[in-house]
């Protein structure tokens, strides 16, 4: 079971797209898309550049869509 945090802002949910509003309980999920710690070097344009194949971001959840 994931921990409720209490929120210090207004936020959206992710899933229902309802308000979560200042001092509600929601939770929190981290989303992976890709691989964020794979970086390679890039040099076809004659200039070294590091790109990175992923990110993260978190998913803000309401109590009622658990």
């Amino acid at each position: 079971m994931r921990k409720l945090i209490r929120s210090r802002r207004e936020y959206k949910c992710n899933s229902c797209k309802s308000p979560i509003r200042k001092g509600d309980l929601y939770y929190k999920k981290s989303v992976t898309v890709g691989s964020p710690s794979n970086i390679t070097i890039d040099n076809s344009t004659g200039y070294p550049a590091m790109v990175q194949h992923g990110y993260t971001f978190v998913d803000k959840i309401c109590e009622r869509c658990n």
